[in-house]
């Protein structure tokens, strides 16, 4: 599988290149493939850092959820985009929470 993430990477972040080999070694170790069903919630900014996600099929939906229970989109991600605040745990500046859901098999 390292093989695959490397060819991921490296086509799609442009910082690949300005990795030592011991830091590509630990993001291709560090990364997880994984498919999730229509209607999943992938994160949600009470739970466990998800992380960073790399969409490779499928569409996810990120939103913001209102004291009164009400959603609003913020984007759509698409294969090849990247939601960063999944990541939201690991970004001080960011002081919201943010929920991310498979809007079809992805």
């Amino acid at each position: 599988m390292t093989r695959e993430y490397e060819t991921i990477f490296a086509e799609n972040f442009s910082f690949w290149e300005h990795l030592t080999e011991d830091q590509k070694d630990m993001l291709c170790r560090s990364a997880t493939l994984a498919t999730y069903p229509k209607g999943v919630n992938l994160h949600n900014g009470s739970e466990e850092c998800a992380g960073l996600l790399y969409i490779k099929s499928g569409q996810l939906r990120a939103y913001l959820l209102s004291e009164d229970g009400r959603e609003v989109t913020l984007y759509r991600l698409y294969p090849g985009d990247i939601c960063i605040l999944s990541a939201s745990c690991v970004l001080d500046a960011i002081t919201f929470d943010v929920s991310v859901d498979t809007v079809e098999k992805s």
